[in-house]
């Protein structure tokens, strides 16, 4: 067991049993022998007691990957950095707006020579623990929601670029409503705040 910063070592662990369970990222270590380093004996002496036992230790901890190295013969030969797993949805500290939903896709009569006019409904989700302010206008303190429109194109599978062909005005949102579209568990909140957990729908116009 060292310092993070300094790296000093005041204790070390034998004897001890673990385990690491992949499904849920958890190591545990279990019935380890706590230790006085060599070095920590020498700073409190007297220096003899290096390697008497101190107590017992059992940790458990979740751990999540932030690398992972392919070593062949010794030698590394790959490493790739796995996309962090974060917090369960409902639980991310804050407020938290995703789109959860988008529905009603809609075309209009009002075409401009070969543009079309089309909209589509959205289903935003406070995934975060705080309730999100959702004032209305004249105050700025909401999300807006802009649309945006691509299509892949070119060669002969209509794959070779990625192209805008379309954009939105924002959409000033008002007045939350207290669905539980993505399921998180709405604790009710609406209005002027759209709740944690709670989701709001905006209709195609």
């Amino acid at each position: 067991m060292r310092d993070a910063k300094t790296g000093f070592t005041f204790f070390n662990i034998e004897g001890h049993q673990y385990d690491y369970d992949a499904k849920v990222q958890l190591l545990s270590i279990q019935d380890g022998r706590l230790l006085t380093s060599k070095a920590f004996a020498n700073a409190l002496g007297p220096p003899a007691d290096a390697g008497s036992v101190v107590g017992k230790i059992s940790i458990g901890t979740a751990m999540q990957p932030i690398e992972i190295s392919e070593i062949v013969d010794g030698e590394t030969k790959s490493m790739t950095m796995p996309p962090l797993h974060h917090p369960l949805p409902g639980t991310v500290p804050g407020p938290d707006i995703i789109v959860g939903e988008l529905f009603g896709l809609a075309q209009f009569d009002n075409a401009v020579g070969t543009q079309v006019g089309l909209a589509v409904g959205t289903e935003s989700c406070n995934a975060g623990t705080i309730d999100l302010d959702w004032f209305a206008l004249p105050s700025n303190d909401h999300p807006v929601i802009p649309q945006n429109l691509y299509r892949l194109s070119g060669g002969t599978s209509n794959n070779e670029r990625f192209e805008q062909i379309g954009q939105s005005s924002c959409k000033h949102v008002f007045t939350a409503l207290t669905n539980n579209l993505c399921g998180f568990g709405c604790n009710g909140v609406g209005g002027s705040h759209l709740g944690s957990g709670c989701s709001d729908r905006t209709v195609p116009v």
